[in-house]
C-alpha cells in the first residue's frame, strides 16, 4: 500500500504514465471516430467481415444483406455475401450471388461459378467458367487452382482433364509461381539468387521486387527486404499487400508515422482487412509518444 502510494505521489513518473496512457486512448479514439465518422455502408461491410471470420455465416451474410438492398448495383456486396454461403454449404444461393456479381462486373466472379459448379458435380459448366476465369488477365496461379478441394468432385472428369491441355500461364506467370513455391519451402537462398536474375532482364515486375523481400525476410535481412518493398511499391501502387508488409517493417522500426501512412493505404485499397486498424492504432500511439516525449 505504502509503496503504491509513493509510485502515485512522484510526479516525474505519474507525468510518464498519464502521457503513455493519454497516446493510447488518443489512438483508439482516432480509430473509432473514423469508423463511426465512415459511410454505413462502410460500417456494415466491416461487421460483415468480421462476422464471417468468427464463422458466424448467417449474422455475417445478414449484414451483406443489408448493404445489397442499400445499394443492388454494388459487385462487391454480392460476391462476398455469396462467398459466405459458399462456406456454409449454401451452394445454390452462392452461385446466385456470383451469377448477380458477374453481371454487374464482367469476369469479377468467375472463378467462384467454376466453384460453385464443381461441388455441385456439374463439370461441364465448372470448366466452362474456369476457362474464362483462366482467359483472364487476374488468373490465379496453376498451382492454387489444382489445389483448391472445391474442384475435387470433377476432378476425374474428362472436363477436367481437358481444360488442362492448355498453355494458360506465360513464362514470366510461371517463374512467379516457382519463386513462390520456393519461398514457400524455405528455399530463401535459391528464391534470392532465382529472382535476382529475373529481374536483371525484367526489372519492372513489382511482383518479383515483392517474393524477393519476403525471401529476405526469411533469411533476416530487413534492409533489402524495405529496399524491395519500397521498389516494388514504386512500380505498383495498387497491391494492400506490399503496403502491409512494409507498414509493418516500419511499425518494428519504430518508424511509428510512416507505418501508419503504409496502413492507411491498406485499409483505402482493402477496407476488410480488420488486423489493419489495430496495428494502425499502434503505429498512432507510437507517434503520439514520441512526438510528446
Amino acid at each position: 500500500m505504502f509503496t503504491a502510494m509513493k509510485r502515485i505521489q512522484n510526479p516525474r513518473i505519474n507525468s510518464r504514465f498519464v502521457m503513455n496512457r493519454l497516446a493510447v486512448v488518443l489512438a483508439i479514439s482516432v480509430l473509432f471516430a473514423c469508423a463511426h465518422a465512415q459511410e454505413p455502408q462502410q460500417l456494415l461491410w466491416m461487421k460483415g467481415v468480421a462476422a464471417a471470420r468468427q464463422g458466424n455465416y448467417s449474422e455475417s451474410a445478414a449484414y451483406f444483406t443489408k448493404l445489397i438492398l442499400k445499394d443492388s448495383t454494388s459487385y462487391d456486396y454480392y460476391l462476398r455475401r455469396g462467398q459466405v454461403f459458399l462456406l456454409s454449404g449454401k451452394n445454390d444461393s452462392a452461385l446466385l450471388d456470383f451469377l448477380t456479381a458477374e453481371k454487374r462486373k464482367n469476369g469479377v466472379a468467375s472463378y467462384e461459378i467454376a466453384r460453385c459448379y464443381a461441388l455441385m458435380n456439374r463439370p461441364a459448366e465448372s470448366v466452362d467458367w474456369l476457362r474464362k476465369h483462366l482467359q483472364s488477365s487476374g488468373r490465379l496461379p496453376e498451382a492454387f487452382i489444382r489445389l483448391d478441394k472445391a474442384f475435387r468432385p470433377i476432378e476425374s472428369t474428362k472436363e477436367w482433364n481437358e481444360v488442362w491441355k492448355n498453355e494458360w500461364y506465360t513464362k514470366a506467370e510461371q517463374n512467379t509461381a516457382e519463386a513462390s513455391y520456393l519461398i514457400e519451402s524455405g528455399k530463401a537462398v535459391e528464391a534470392v539468387a532465382q529472382l535476382s536474375e529475373w529481374l536483371t532482364r525484367n526489372p519492372k515486375k513489382h511482383e518479383w521486387y515483392y517474393l524477393r523481400a519476403k525471401a529476405y525476410l526469411l533469411l533476416g535481412n530487413r534492409n533489402n527486404a524495405l529496399k524491395d518493398l519500397n521498389q516494388a511499391i514504386d512500380l505498383n501502387k495498387r497491391q494492400p499487400e506490399y503496403f502491409w508488409q512494409r507498414g509493418k517493417l516500419l511499425l518494428e522500426d519504430g518508424k511509428f508515422t510512416k507505418a501508419a501512412e503504409d496502413f492507411s493505404r491498406v485499409l483505402k485499397l482493402d477496407p476488410s482487412r480488420l488486423e489493419v486498424y489495430q496495428e494502425r492504432a499502434r503505429a498512432l500511439a507510437g507517434a503520439e509518444k514520441f512526438s510528446s516525449s
